[in-house]
């Protein structure tokens, strides 16, 4: 009996972008919101997500960073002091998929922030900047 493989199509990095860790607020916003405990390490994630359009790799970013918080708030906390994170766009033939590396540094704070905090700098990943 002979075992064979079959060829097997890999995944092509199309693009990747990221952006470093990041404050997610300023010193006085973080002084208003009253962090009262911060996660003794950082917290991080790693999602795939398959995709019909590259214009979905924003809501990948955005959908990462809300499981992650999830996570964190499974553990106590509530808001991310620093964030981070990295997106690999991949293709097989007619296939799209997208990578997303989300990190962060979790903290409860008595309040929460004023406004909705998104990932940092997710403006890279709009498609019609790169025309």
């Amino acid at each position: 009996m002979r075992l064979f493989h079959r060829k097997m199509d890999a995944w092509e990095v199309v693009d990747q972008k990221t952006v470093d860790t990041v404050p997610s607020f300023t010193l006085q916003e973080r002084e208003e919101i009253d962090v009262e405990e911060v996660y003794d390490a950082t917290m991080s994630g790693v999602y795939m997500f398959e995709m019909k359009q590259v214009t979905n790799l924003q809501g990948a970013v955005v959908f990462a960073r809300e499981l992650l918080l999830r996570e964190a708030e499974a553990k106590g906390y509530n808001v991310f002091l620093t964030e981070g994170w990295k997106v690999t766009h991949l293709r097989k033939g007619k296939q799209q998929r997208a990578e997303v590396r989300y990190w962060s540094r979790p903290a409860f704070a008595s309040r929460k922030p004023p406004s909705p905090r998104g990932p940092p700098f997710l403006a890279m990943l709009d498609e019609r900047a790169d025309m």
